[in-house]
């Protein structure tokens, strides 16, 4: 009640994380502002409040709380979600038992009231007994025990009746112990249900670049000092190497300027092979072109020479000469034909020209 005073929200029910809450609109105070968990019970004093607009969101804090306070759950975010159930209860159970424990609060053992009540009854030694009233109360007692006795077989009765019944006998089960054991023990690991770390989730990526920048912090240090000093040795042989390379070339100047000589003829004579690599090249270029008009010859005389020598192409000259007389003598005799036709044709003419014309004098005459 009092954290619910300072954080300004509505106290939850008892039962509340236990039942299922009712349907109607605002049968149960949600806070809207809510703590990762409870400062109080983990020693994470922190005066701020997560605004928690979705219940999503509010479960992956209430989750993640959780996690930093190593605290083990096995309940999916979506049972927490609910807002009730045995994974809430759970929760509740495992806060408190952090809480107690974080204070020091120990449980003692329980302290019970002794027994007050007298092993026998009083006995008052002044009455007086006598023989009536001893026999009065024997012959109630018998009274009532016969009446109990004739309802209890009668009870009795009843009860053995309704035991008979088929639905009221005990279910005795005729599996073996051992083998439910056995089979107990098969199933068991794979009723539980592990929650897997979620790599993508930014809680964990910052968590373990937290756990990085730690490690670098504590690594920085060390490390710089080893670098500082193996700085400081490589500057000491870069100074010696200095020095060292100073007497060198002191020592060795005349060779230097015998080495600079030699190197320039060198690069000279490197240029003049150089020039005469380029003239071979451009003589080799010259020859493989002469080298390629020699083979271009060779090749239009071995096939002229191969032209001259064949006599294929006399033999097909021959036969088409032949051919060709033969044409031009069917030709001649063609024409000769025609021709002797034609003269034929023309005295026939003559003749009928001729005839006309003696026959037209004669009219004349007449």
């Amino acid at each position: 009640a009092g954290c619910c005073a300072v954080r300004r929200v509505r106290p939850c029910m008892p039962d509340s994380s236990a039942r299922r809450p009712s349907t109607r609109p605002l049968a149960r105070p949600v806070p809207v502002t809510m703590p990762p968990i409870p400062p109080f019970c983990l020693q994470q004093h922190t005066n701020r409040t997560v605004q928690t607009p979705s219940p999503a969101c509010a479960v992956a804090n209430v989750m993640d709380a959780l996690r930093r306070a190593r605290l083990p759950i096995d309940y999916p975010p979506a049972k927490v979600k609910q807002g009730h159930g045995e994974a809430v209860c759970v929760i509740l159970d495992l806060l408190c038992d952090g809480a107690l424990e974080n204070r020091g609060f120990k449980v003692k053992q329980p302290v019970y009231p002794p027994d007050n009540y007298p092993e026998e009854a009083p006995v008052d030694e002044d009455e007086e007994v006598s023989g009536d009233a001893i026999a009065d109360t024997l012959e109630g007692e018998n009274d009532d025990e016969d009446d109990v006795y004739v309802g209890a077989k009668a009870a009795k009765g009843d009860k053995t009746a309704k035991e008979n019944m088929p639905e009221n006998r005990i279910m005795e089960s005729t599996t073996d112990p051992k083998q439910w054991m056995v089979e107990v023990e098969n199933v068991a690991p794979m009723l539980k249900m592990r929650i897997e770390p979620d790599n993508k989730e930014w809680r964990t990526h910052l968590e373990t670049t937290k756990e990085l920048q730690d490690n670098i912090n504590s690594k920085t240090d060390p490390t710089k000092e080893s670098l500082g000093k193996l700085s400081a040795a490589i500057g000491g042989a870069m100074e010696r190497i200095g020095t060292r390379e100073s007497n060198l070339n002191s020592q060795y100047k005349d060779r230097v300027g015998e080495y600079h000589e030699i190197q320039e003829k060198l690069q000279e004579v490197t240029k003049r092979f150089d020039e005469g690599n380029s003239g071979v090249a451009d003589l080799t270029n010259q020859l493989n072109q002469i080298t390629d008009e020699l083979e271009t010859i060779k090749s239009d005389m071995d096939s002229r020479g191969d032209s001259m020598t064949d006599t294929g192409p006399l033999v097909k000259l021959k036969d088409a000469m032949k051919k060709i007389k033969k044409d031009i003598t069917s030709m001649d005799i063609r024409i000769g034909t025609v021709a002797h036709n034609l003269l034929h044709i023309k005295i026939a003419h003559e003749h009928s020209k001729e005839s006309e014309r003696e026959q037209n004098k004669d009219d004349d005459d007449d």
